[in-house]
Protein backbone atom coordinates (compact mmCIF):
# COMPACT_ATOMS: atom_id res chain seq x y z
CA UNK A 1 0.00 0.00 0.00
CA UNK A 2 0.85 3.41 -0.36
CA UNK A 3 0.36 6.23 2.60
CA UNK A 4 -0.29 9.32 0.41
CA UNK A 5 -1.62 10.74 -2.44
CA UNK A 6 -1.90 9.94 -6.23
CA UNK A 7 -3.94 12.44 -8.13
CA UNK A 8 -1.27 14.70 -9.72
CA UNK A 9 -1.67 18.28 -9.41
CA UNK A 10 -2.33 20.58 -12.39
CA UNK A 11 0.87 21.05 -14.74
CA UNK A 12 3.78 22.52 -13.21
CA UNK A 13 2.48 23.09 -9.60
CA UNK A 14 3.86 21.06 -6.63
CA UNK A 15 4.20 18.66 -4.88
CA UNK A 16 4.38 16.32 -7.82
CA UNK A 17 3.25 12.75 -7.34
CA UNK A 18 3.33 9.43 -9.51
CA UNK A 19 0.24 8.95 -9.91
CA UNK A 20 0.53 5.48 -9.79
CA UNK A 21 -2.24 4.50 -7.01
CA UNK A 22 -2.34 3.06 -3.39
CA UNK A 23 -3.59 -0.43 -3.34
CA UNK A 24 -1.10 -3.05 -5.52
CA UNK A 25 -1.89 -6.70 -5.92
CA UNK A 26 1.01 -9.30 -7.11
CA UNK A 27 0.23 -12.76 -8.34
CA UNK A 28 4.03 -14.06 -8.90
CA UNK A 29 5.68 -13.51 -5.80
CA UNK A 30 6.41 -9.70 -6.91
CA UNK A 31 7.65 -9.35 -10.28
CA UNK A 32 4.39 -7.85 -11.35
CA UNK A 33 2.32 -5.59 -9.34
CA UNK A 34 -1.28 -3.98 -10.71
CA UNK A 35 -3.15 -1.45 -9.32
CA UNK A 36 -6.06 -2.41 -7.48
CA UNK A 37 -7.31 0.72 -6.37
CA UNK A 38 -11.26 0.76 -7.94
CA UNK A 39 -13.00 3.30 -6.65
CA UNK A 40 -10.71 3.92 -3.35
CA UNK A 41 -11.46 7.38 -2.96
CA UNK A 42 -7.43 9.30 -3.40
CA UNK A 43 -6.45 9.32 0.15
CA UNK A 44 -3.34 7.71 2.26
CA UNK A 45 -3.68 4.04 2.70
CA UNK A 46 -2.07 3.04 5.95
CA UNK A 47 -2.77 -0.86 6.49
CA UNK A 48 -4.14 -4.00 4.53
CA UNK A 49 -5.80 -6.90 5.53
CA UNK A 50 -5.98 -10.11 3.75
CA UNK A 51 -9.80 -12.26 5.48
CA UNK A 52 -8.46 -16.00 5.01
CA UNK A 53 -12.25 -16.53 4.76
CA UNK A 54 -13.23 -17.59 1.05
CA UNK A 55 -16.00 -15.09 -0.39
CA UNK A 56 -18.03 -17.29 -2.46
CA UNK A 57 -15.28 -20.16 -2.74
CA UNK A 58 -12.85 -17.37 -4.18
CA UNK A 59 -9.78 -17.50 -1.40
CA UNK A 60 -8.15 -13.85 -0.41
CA UNK A 61 -10.63 -11.85 -2.23
CA UNK A 62 -11.84 -9.93 0.64
CA UNK A 63 -9.03 -7.23 1.67
CA UNK A 64 -9.93 -4.99 4.24
CA UNK A 65 -7.23 -1.52 4.21
CA UNK A 66 -7.03 1.58 6.93
CA UNK A 67 -7.30 4.94 5.20
CA UNK A 68 -7.11 8.72 6.11
CA UNK A 69 -11.13 8.84 6.15
CA UNK A 70 -12.45 5.18 7.49
CA UNK A 71 -12.11 1.78 6.60
CA UNK A 72 -12.80 0.50 3.20
CA UNK A 73 -13.57 -3.35 2.03
CA UNK A 74 -13.33 -5.36 -1.48
CA UNK A 75 -14.94 -9.02 -1.82
CA UNK A 76 -13.96 -8.67 -5.46
CA UNK A 77 -10.44 -8.49 -4.83
CA UNK A 78 -9.99 -4.92 -5.62
CA UNK A 79 -12.67 -4.13 -8.46
CA UNK A 80 -14.91 -2.21 -6.32
CA UNK A 81 -14.48 -1.01 -2.67
CA UNK A 82 -17.01 0.20 0.20
CA UNK A 83 -17.16 1.35 3.52
CA UNK A 84 -16.89 -0.84 5.87
CA UNK A 85 -18.87 0.49 8.78
CA UNK A 86 -20.45 3.54 9.81
CA UNK A 87 -19.73 5.14 13.42
CA UNK A 88 -16.30 5.43 13.48
CA UNK A 89 -14.72 9.10 14.25
CA UNK A 90 -13.41 10.94 11.41
CA UNK A 91 -10.12 10.71 12.30
CA UNK A 92 -7.31 9.00 10.27
CA UNK A 93 -7.20 5.36 10.56
CA UNK A 94 -3.64 4.13 11.17
CA UNK A 95 -3.82 -0.08 12.00
CA UNK A 96 -5.67 -2.70 11.26
CA UNK A 97 -5.58 -6.10 13.15
CA UNK A 98 -7.92 -9.34 12.27
CA UNK A 99 -8.96 -12.10 14.87
CA UNK A 100 -10.16 -14.03 12.52
CA UNK A 101 -11.42 -17.08 15.14
CA UNK A 102 -14.04 -14.59 16.63
CA UNK A 103 -14.34 -12.42 13.35
CA UNK A 104 -13.61 -9.44 14.80
CA UNK A 105 -11.48 -6.56 13.04
CA UNK A 106 -9.82 -4.06 15.41
CA UNK A 107 -8.86 -0.79 13.95
CA UNK A 108 -6.67 1.68 15.30
CA UNK A 109 -6.85 5.71 15.13
CA UNK A 110 -4.86 8.70 15.70
CA UNK A 111 -5.56 9.74 19.08
CA UNK A 112 -9.28 8.56 19.50
CA UNK A 113 -8.23 4.59 20.55
CA UNK A 114 -8.73 1.15 19.05
CA UNK A 115 -12.79 0.13 17.96
CA UNK A 116 -13.49 -4.08 17.42
CA UNK A 117 -15.65 -4.33 14.13
CA UNK A 118 -17.54 -7.06 13.99
CA UNK A 119 -17.41 -8.82 10.85
CA UNK A 120 -20.04 -11.15 9.08
CA UNK A 121 -18.67 -15.16 8.70
CA UNK A 122 -19.61 -16.08 12.52
CA UNK A 123 -20.86 -19.80 12.78
CA UNK A 124 -24.02 -20.27 14.45
CA UNK A 125 -22.79 -20.91 17.93
CA UNK A 126 -19.50 -19.27 18.64
CA UNK A 127 -17.57 -16.85 20.96
CA UNK A 128 -17.12 -13.25 20.00
CA UNK A 129 -15.36 -11.75 23.50
CA UNK A 130 -14.24 -12.50 26.90
CA UNK A 131 -14.24 -10.11 29.89
CA UNK A 132 -11.40 -9.81 31.14
CA UNK A 133 -9.15 -10.94 29.02
CA UNK A 134 -5.95 -11.58 31.27
CA UNK A 135 -4.74 -11.65 34.76
CA UNK A 136 -1.26 -12.50 36.89
CA UNK A 137 -0.32 -15.92 37.57
CA UNK A 138 -1.34 -16.65 41.42
CA UNK A 139 -4.43 -13.73 41.49
CA UNK A 140 -7.63 -14.85 43.22
CA UNK A 141 -10.43 -16.64 41.08
CA UNK A 142 -12.61 -14.16 39.29
CA UNK A 143 -15.60 -14.51 36.81
CA UNK A 144 -14.99 -14.57 33.38
CA UNK A 145 -17.76 -13.14 31.21
CA UNK A 146 -18.33 -14.88 27.56
CA UNK A 147 -19.97 -13.18 24.24
CA UNK A 148 -21.30 -15.15 21.44
CA UNK A 149 -23.80 -15.70 19.45
CA UNK A 150 -26.12 -18.82 19.88
CA UNK A 151 -24.49 -20.31 23.15
CA UNK A 152 -26.09 -23.17 24.30
CA UNK A 153 -28.04 -22.92 27.82
CA UNK A 154 -25.69 -23.12 31.03
CA UNK A 155 -23.08 -25.41 28.85
CA UNK A 156 -19.42 -26.49 30.03
CA UNK A 157 -16.80 -24.33 29.78
CA UNK A 158 -13.43 -25.34 28.98
CA UNK A 159 -10.15 -22.85 30.70
CA UNK A 160 -7.74 -24.99 29.30
CA UNK A 161 -7.81 -28.24 30.73
CA UNK A 162 -10.14 -27.48 33.60
CA UNK A 163 -13.91 -27.95 33.01
CA UNK A 164 -16.00 -25.46 34.63
CA UNK A 165 -20.03 -25.16 34.93
CA UNK A 166 -21.89 -22.12 33.82
CA UNK A 167 -24.71 -20.09 33.79
CA UNK A 168 -26.53 -18.23 31.04
CA UNK A 169 -27.48 -18.88 27.49
CA UNK A 170 -27.73 -16.91 23.57
CA UNK A 171 -25.32 -13.89 23.78
CA UNK A 172 -23.55 -14.30 27.08
CA UNK A 173 -22.90 -16.65 29.83
CA UNK A 174 -20.73 -16.64 32.97
CA UNK A 175 -18.29 -18.58 34.76
CA UNK A 176 -16.25 -18.84 38.08
CA UNK A 177 -12.46 -19.63 37.11
CA UNK A 178 -11.07 -20.88 40.48
CA UNK A 179 -7.58 -19.53 41.47
CA UNK A 180 -5.84 -22.91 41.24
CA UNK A 181 -6.52 -22.61 37.12
CA UNK A 182 -4.57 -19.79 36.86
CA UNK A 183 -1.59 -20.71 39.32
CA UNK A 184 1.17 -20.70 36.23
CA UNK A 185 1.57 -17.84 33.44
CA UNK A 186 0.62 -19.18 29.91
CA UNK A 187 -2.27 -18.37 27.43
CA UNK A 188 -5.03 -20.77 28.20
CA UNK A 189 -7.82 -21.22 25.80
CA UNK A 190 -11.19 -20.53 26.43
CA UNK A 191 -14.20 -23.18 24.93
CA UNK A 192 -18.11 -23.89 24.96
CA UNK A 193 -19.48 -26.70 24.37
CA UNK A 194 -21.41 -26.74 21.71
CA UNK A 195 -19.77 -23.55 20.20
CA UNK A 196 -17.20 -23.78 17.10
CA UNK A 197 -14.15 -21.56 18.21
CA UNK A 198 -12.31 -20.31 21.23
CA UNK A 199 -10.44 -17.99 22.53
CA UNK A 200 -7.22 -17.13 24.28
CA UNK A 201 -6.88 -15.73 27.86
CA UNK A 202 -3.59 -14.69 29.05
CA UNK A 203 -2.25 -15.61 32.54
CA UNK A 204 0.56 -12.56 32.64
CA UNK A 205 3.41 -13.94 35.48
CA UNK A 206 5.19 -10.79 37.62
CA UNK A 207 8.47 -10.28 37.30
CA UNK A 208 10.94 -12.45 39.36
CA UNK A 209 13.07 -11.07 42.26
CA UNK A 210 16.61 -13.21 43.26
CA UNK A 211 17.87 -13.57 46.31
CA UNK A 212 20.06 -16.34 46.65
CA UNK A 213 21.99 -19.45 44.70
CA UNK A 214 22.93 -22.49 45.39
CA UNK A 215 25.95 -23.68 45.10
CA UNK A 216 28.26 -20.42 43.99
CA UNK A 217 30.81 -22.77 42.63
CA UNK A 218 30.90 -25.60 40.39
CA UNK A 219 33.94 -27.56 38.09
CA UNK A 220 33.35 -28.29 34.64
CA UNK A 221 33.79 -32.12 34.85
CA UNK A 222 30.22 -33.35 35.88
CA UNK A 223 26.85 -31.54 35.94
CA UNK A 224 24.99 -29.79 38.70
CA UNK A 225 21.67 -28.74 40.95
CA UNK A 226 21.16 -25.03 40.87
CA UNK A 227 19.27 -23.81 43.23
CA UNK A 228 17.66 -20.20 43.20
CA UNK A 229 15.68 -18.23 46.08
CA UNK A 230 13.58 -15.18 45.44
CA UNK A 231 9.90 -13.95 45.03
CA UNK A 232 7.29 -14.44 42.35
CA UNK A 233 8.61 -17.85 40.94
CA UNK A 234 6.33 -20.16 39.26
CA UNK A 235 5.58 -23.48 37.43
CA UNK A 236 7.24 -22.04 34.10
CA UNK A 237 10.28 -20.21 35.59
CA UNK A 238 13.53 -20.46 34.52
CA UNK A 239 17.04 -19.47 35.35
CA UNK A 240 19.05 -17.65 32.39
CA UNK A 241 22.72 -18.20 32.59
CA UNK A 242 24.98 -16.14 30.83
CA UNK A 243 29.17 -16.63 31.29
CA UNK A 244 31.15 -13.37 31.26
CA UNK A 245 34.02 -14.39 29.55
CA UNK A 246 36.85 -13.29 27.11
CA UNK A 247 35.71 -15.88 24.15
CA UNK A 248 33.09 -16.61 21.70
CA UNK A 249 30.42 -17.57 24.69
CA UNK A 250 30.80 -14.49 26.40
CA UNK A 251 27.14 -12.81 27.14
CA UNK A 252 25.58 -15.82 25.20
CA UNK A 253 22.40 -16.57 27.40
CA UNK A 254 21.08 -19.81 28.33
CA UNK A 255 17.80 -20.78 29.20
CA UNK A 256 17.53 -23.42 31.71
CA UNK A 257 13.75 -25.12 32.70
CA UNK A 258 12.78 -25.95 36.12
CA UNK A 259 12.94 -29.24 38.06
CA UNK A 260 9.58 -30.49 39.73
CA UNK A 261 8.96 -29.79 42.98
CA UNK A 262 9.71 -25.97 42.38
CA UNK A 263 7.70 -22.91 44.72
CA UNK A 264 6.66 -19.65 44.89
CA UNK A 265 10.45 -19.00 46.60
CA UNK A 266 12.58 -21.43 44.91
CA UNK A 267 13.28 -23.22 42.15
CA UNK A 268 15.78 -25.83 40.85
CA UNK A 269 17.77 -26.38 37.48
CA UNK A 270 20.22 -28.73 36.27
CA UNK A 271 23.07 -27.61 34.44
CA UNK A 272 24.47 -29.83 32.07
CA UNK A 273 28.26 -30.35 32.30
CA UNK A 274 28.39 -29.73 28.62
CA UNK A 275 27.22 -26.27 29.46
CA UNK A 276 29.49 -25.41 32.46
CA UNK A 277 32.28 -26.78 29.67
CA UNK A 278 31.41 -24.22 27.07
CA UNK A 279 31.14 -21.15 29.64
CA UNK A 280 35.23 -21.76 30.34
CA UNK A 281 35.72 -21.85 26.40
CA UNK A 282 37.72 -18.29 26.03
CA UNK A 283 39.84 -17.02 23.10
CA UNK A 284 42.68 -15.07 24.76
CA UNK A 285 44.14 -12.52 22.15
CA UNK A 286 47.95 -12.72 21.36
CA UNK A 287 49.75 -8.72 22.02
CA UNK A 288 52.66 -8.58 19.74
CA UNK A 289 55.79 -8.80 21.80
CA UNK A 290 58.06 -5.88 21.65
CA UNK A 291 61.81 -6.65 19.48
CA UNK A 292 64.52 -8.48 21.71
CA UNK A 293 67.39 -5.86 22.11
CA UNK A 294 70.53 -7.04 20.68
CA UNK A 295 74.27 -5.77 21.21
CA UNK A 296 76.19 -2.61 19.87
CA UNK A 297 75.64 -3.08 16.00
CA UNK A 298 78.25 -0.22 15.12
CA UNK A 299 81.29 -2.24 16.91
CA UNK A 300 80.22 -5.43 15.32
CA UNK A 301 80.23 -4.13 11.96
CA UNK A 302 83.21 -2.41 12.95
CA UNK A 303 84.98 -5.58 13.86
CA UNK A 304 83.90 -7.40 10.55
CA UNK A 305 85.31 -4.64 8.57
CA UNK A 306 88.75 -4.72 10.19
CA UNK A 307 88.70 -9.01 9.75
CA UNK A 308 88.17 -8.47 6.27
CA UNK A 309 91.40 -6.05 5.57
CA UNK A 310 93.41 -7.82 7.59
CA UNK A 311 92.28 -11.33 5.82
CA UNK A 312 93.32 -10.29 2.66
CA UNK A 313 96.31 -8.98 4.00
CA UNK A 314 96.93 -12.28 4.68
CA UNK A 315 95.27 -14.26 1.90
CA UNK A 316 98.20 -12.65 0.14
CA UNK A 317 100.98 -13.84 2.33
CA UNK A 318 100.56 -17.04 2.98
CA UNK A 319 101.16 -19.81 0.45
CA UNK A 320 98.58 -21.14 -2.08
CA UNK A 321 97.88 -24.44 -0.82
CA UNK A 322 97.18 -23.00 1.98
CA UNK A 323 94.81 -20.77 1.27
CA UNK A 324 91.69 -22.71 0.43
CA UNK A 325 91.55 -23.22 4.23
CA UNK A 326 92.39 -19.70 5.43
CA UNK A 327 89.68 -18.45 3.02
CA UNK A 328 86.43 -20.61 4.43
CA UNK A 329 87.89 -19.66 7.88
CA UNK A 330 87.66 -16.17 7.12
CA UNK A 331 84.41 -16.11 5.26
CA UNK A 332 82.73 -18.10 8.61
CA UNK A 333 83.96 -15.34 10.77
CA UNK A 334 82.70 -12.51 8.87
CA UNK A 335 79.28 -13.74 8.13
CA UNK A 336 79.22 -14.01 12.02
CA UNK A 337 80.42 -10.68 12.64
CA UNK A 338 78.05 -9.07 9.98
CA UNK A 339 75.53 -11.06 11.52
CA UNK A 340 76.01 -9.62 15.27
CA UNK A 341 76.39 -6.46 13.91
CA UNK A 342 72.72 -6.37 11.72
CA UNK A 343 70.54 -7.75 15.08
CA UNK A 344 71.54 -11.12 15.43
CA UNK A 345 69.42 -14.39 15.46
CA UNK A 346 67.19 -13.71 18.40
CA UNK A 347 63.47 -13.54 17.71
CA UNK A 348 61.32 -10.62 17.63
CA UNK A 349 58.37 -12.23 17.32
CA UNK A 350 54.70 -12.94 19.76
CA UNK A 351 56.07 -14.45 22.74
CA UNK A 352 53.87 -17.83 23.63
CA UNK A 353 49.81 -17.22 24.42
CA UNK A 354 49.21 -17.50 27.89
CA UNK A 355 47.25 -20.27 28.84
CA UNK A 356 43.53 -20.60 28.77
CA UNK A 357 42.30 -19.16 32.16
CA UNK A 358 40.88 -21.69 34.62
CA UNK A 359 37.71 -20.23 36.17
CA UNK A 360 34.70 -18.14 34.60
CA UNK A 361 32.17 -16.32 36.24
CA UNK A 362 28.41 -16.68 35.02
CA UNK A 363 25.86 -14.28 35.84
CA UNK A 364 22.49 -16.36 37.10
CA UNK A 365 19.39 -14.63 36.71
CA UNK A 366 15.70 -16.18 37.55
CA UNK A 367 13.15 -15.22 34.19
CA UNK A 368 9.25 -15.75 34.06
CA UNK A 369 8.56 -16.11 30.87
CA UNK A 370 5.55 -14.09 28.69
CA UNK A 371 2.78 -12.95 28.97
CA UNK A 372 3.97 -10.58 31.56
CA UNK A 373 6.52 -11.83 33.54
CA UNK A 374 10.39 -10.64 32.60
CA UNK A 375 13.80 -11.02 33.85
CA UNK A 376 14.76 -10.74 37.61
CA UNK A 377 16.85 -7.26 37.81
CA UNK A 378 19.41 -8.70 40.74
CA UNK A 379 21.59 -11.78 39.64
CA UNK A 380 23.68 -14.44 41.27
CA UNK A 381 26.96 -15.71 39.99
CA UNK A 382 28.30 -18.69 40.15
CA UNK A 383 32.29 -19.45 39.80
CA UNK A 384 32.51 -22.08 36.94
CA UNK A 385 36.29 -23.57 36.99
CA UNK A 386 38.25 -26.89 35.41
Amino acid sequence: TFSGFSSCPASGSTPACDGLGHVFMTLNGGGLWTNIDGNLPDTPVNDIVVDPTPTNGVADSTLYVATDVGVFVTTTGGVSWSELATGLPHVECTSLKLNNTARVLRVGTHGRGDWDLQLPGLPPSALTGISPTSTTAGAAGFTLTLNGVGLPSNPTVNFGTTALSSSGSGSQITVAVPAAAVAGSGVVPVSVAGAQNSLNFSIEGPVPTLSTISPTTATASASITLTVTGTNFNSNSEVIWTPNSTGVNNGVSTALPQLPGGTSTSFSVTVPASLLTSSLARTIPVVPGAPTPKGPGAFWLLAAFCAAILGILMLAAIPRKRRLVFGATLTTVLVLLLIGGCGGVGSSSNPPPPPPGSSVNVAVNAYNPAPGGGLSTAAGTITVSQ
